[in-house]
């Protein structure tokens, strides 16, 4: 039978106290999201499968990384282990989240810092945590996942030693115009769109069916929003994002997943040949 003092080493054994990566996540649209999913099981558990997968997502690559998640109305924190294991473990799990919720036609926005937090139970807060929200709430301002300076200089760290990390480093990790990193989550779409010129019948595979839904979902929100200068900016963002990773400017008529039409490239009107007057 369990004493006092066995329980008592047990609920230590669950408190976190260290220097971690942290992840603050926001659910763009999450409200509406939710409504929808009143009367509509099939999409409530898809929700419920893409929010899990975050805290189910085993990575590739073997080691400890000690992830925790706490979701908390609109919004998520999961942290790891202060290595390389821990930082890719997060990133790769945050990726999943960004791309199943896309194809749900939603958007996460997030910032990933390093440093001091305390986790138990559903208790959450330090420095790490705050510096993430600091990312996500005011520097991030599009639907992407950016990586404090912190974080990015151990990546590089990490991918000096080689291997896996090296390479995840380069294809995951982007720096945006204005000189944020972010985390590059059309990597794999990218990719498969890359060597599926010449496949025959590739527009059947569920991927690329499920890449151009994707598509369809970014160009409706380029297209709809046009009294909303806002919202169109992140659509826009996210539509720029796209077609640089996954067409990387080559014709969309040859690809198996094919690129935005932004506005002011529809070029469709034709000019009048002359200019009427009244007589």
């Amino acid at each position: 039978m369990p004493t006092d003092a066995d329980e008592g080493a047990q609920d230590q054994e669950s408190i976190i106290h260290e220097d971690r990566f942290v992840a603050f996540v926001d659910i763009l649209g999450f409200s509406d999201l939710v409504k929808k999913t009143k009367n509509d099981q099939k999409l409530r558990q898809q929700v419920t499968d893409a929010l899990k997968q975050v805290q189910k997502f085993h990575s590739p690559e073997t080691g400890e990384s000690g992830l925790r998640v706490h979701y908390f109305s609109d919004s998520l924190i999961a942290s790891t282990t202060k290595t390389a294991h821990g930082l890719w473990h997060l990133l790769l799990s945050l990726d999943s989240l960004a791309w199943n919720l896309l194809g749900m036609d939603v958007l996460v926005r997030g910032g990933v810092a390093v440093g001091n937090i305390y986790y138990e139970d559903k208790i959450v807060f330090g420095e790490g945590v705050i510096e993430a929200y600091r990312l996500e709430n005011t520097i991030a301002k599009f639907p992407r996942i950016i990586l404090g300076r912190s974080v990015y200089e151990l990546a590089k760290a990490y991918a000096n030693e080689g291997g896996v990390w090296s390479e995840y480093v380069r294809a995951r990790l982007m720096r945006d115009n204005d000189g944020v990193v972010f985390l590059n989550f059309l990597n794999d779409m990218a990719a498969g769109n890359f060597v599926m010129d010449s496949v025959p019948n590739s527009g059947e595979m569920p991927w690329v069916v499920m890449g151009n839904q994707i598509r369809e979902l970014i160009q409706n929100r380029i297209n709809t929003t046009l009294e909303s200068p806002d919202i169109y900016a992140k659509a826009e963002w996210l539509a720029k994002y796209w077609n640089k990773v996954v067409t990387r400017g080559r014709d969309s008529k040859v690809l198996a997943v094919g690129g935005i039409t932004l506005a002011g490239e529809d070029n469709s009107l034709s000019g009048l040949p002359y200019r009427h007057t009244a007589s």
